[in-house]
């Protein structure tokens, strides 16, 4: 059993990992959140709004140059799976992970991760 005692109500990451004695055996990240109904409400700051604005404006500013190629080994009977590559702020890539269901009745079969 593993207990873990966080010291304030929050979200925390972190990794486990288990070892036989000398080689790892199992590693895996993890998030929770330790008690979120205490966790403060955030305050935006005055000039929120104006950033955000701002920030949109430089963004659509931005073409989205998408690419999406299938990940052949992760797909299965229940859907594909596409890494995702596209532009972002400042002209930086994002990158990420799209996954269509099989069973997704969407335009022309495309699923809703059909670039546009």
């Amino acid at each position: 059993m593993v207990k873990i005692r966080p010291p304030k109500p929050g979200h925390y990451t972190g990794l486990i990992s288990a070892t036989d004695g000398q080689q790892p055996i199992y590693s895996q990240r993890l998030g929770f959140m330790y008690r979120p109904e205490e966790i403060p409400a955030a305050v935006a700051p005055p000039d929120f709004d104006e950033f955000w604005a701002k920030t949109m404006a430089e963004l659509n500013k931005t073409p989205l140059d998408m690419t999406m190629e299938e990940v052949t080994n992760k797909t299965t009977a229940a859907g594909q799976v596409f890494k995702v590559k596209y532009r972002s702020w400042g002209g930086r890539w994002g990158l990420g992970v799209a996954v269509r269901a099989e069973d997704w009745k969407g335009n022309s079969g495309q699923g809703p991760v059909a670039p546009r």
